[in-house]
Formats: structure tokens, C-alpha cells, sequence
């Protein structure tokens, strides 16, 4: 695993954005989609790189942080699939990351699923304000949140 200390990035297996603007000209090219991206945000390491490894086994491009302002940055310029987060970040917050998405017209139309440790009603309430697509309760076996992440991408695909 390895970890970008001066923006708190985790790439675990995951194709740089490098690789991943030159493959999406060569699928223009030969027809073949590109996988899945998923930015995925939480402040626990730990939950961090067992989701991101079970994202990137299971064939998704994983961008994962552990920062509100990067996450934001990277929902903005990368254009992730599926947006994964937590609601208790370092600095800005959750709440002000799901806010943020929703409020920006690059970032409104991305399906947000939201995976707390939080399992009081209010973060529930309060987190359904935004419109995530899920919403689930840590801890989640990895499996289920990639279920989750395979479901939200499926319906917004087809929606699009």
C-alpha cells in the first residue's frame, strides 16, 4: 500500500490519473470501458484500505483519502462513479463533503453511498438530507460494500 503524504491519498492497486486519462483514449479507441472509478473517503486507515482492496480486487479503480478538501478536489476534477464516505472527517466533516457535492453542478448528478459508524437515528436523518443512494451502518464485510458500490453503478448506468 502506499500513501501520498502531502495529500493523504491511498493507491492501492489503483491506476494513477495518468494511466487512467491514457486509457480512457485508448478505449475510445478499442471499445472498452473503463472500470469503474470510486472515490472513497473515511478517516479510520484501517477501513480505508480493507474497502480499497476489496474495490480494486473486485475490478473498480479505487481513489481513496482520508481528507475533506482532497476528496472534494478529487470528486471535482476526476469525476469518480460512486462516491463512498463516512460522516465524521477530519476538518470540514462529512456532512460538509455530502453538502459540498450536492451543491456543486460538476459533482450533484455522482451517487454518494454513505458507510458511518454512526448508527444513531439523527446522523441517519440528518445524512438522508442529502440524498445519498445507500446507507449503511459499520462495521460492513467488504463483500457488502462492494454489492453496494456494483448496485449504485448499475442503476446510474442505466439511468444515463
Amino acid at each position: 500500500m502506499r500513501y501520498s503524504k502531502d495529500i493523504g491519498l491511498c493507491s492501492i492497486y489503483a491506476r494513477t490519473t495518468a494511466e487512467r486519462t491514457s486509457s480512457t483514449a485508448m478505449a475510445e479507441h478499442d471499445a472498452s470501458p473503463r472500470p469503474p472509478l470510486v472515490l472513497l473517503v473515511d478517516h479510520c486507515r484501517d477501513d480505508l484500505d480493507l474497502y480499497c482492496y476489496a474495490l480494486t480486487s473486485d475490478g473498480f479503480v479505487a481513489r481513496c483519502t482520508a481528507d475533506t478538501a482532497t476528496a472534494l478536489s478529487i470528486a471535482a476534477t476526476e469525476r469518480p462513479d460512486v462516491i463512498v464516505t463516512t460522516l465524521h472527517l477530519p476538518g470540514l466533516g462529512g456532512y460538509v463533503l455530502l453538502d459540498s457535492i450536492s451543491a456543486d453542478p460538476r459533482t450533484r448528478e455522482i451517487p454518494v453511498i454513505v458507510l458511518t459508524a454512526d448508527g444513531r437515528r439523527a446522523a441517519r436523518e440528518k445524512a438522508l438530507e442529502f440524498r445519498p443512494a445507500e446507507f449503511h451502518v459499520k462495521p460492513l464485510l467488504p463483500e457488502l460494500l462492494v454489492a453496494a458500490v456494483r448496485r449504485v453503478h448499475l442503476v446510474e448506468t442505466r439511468v444515463a
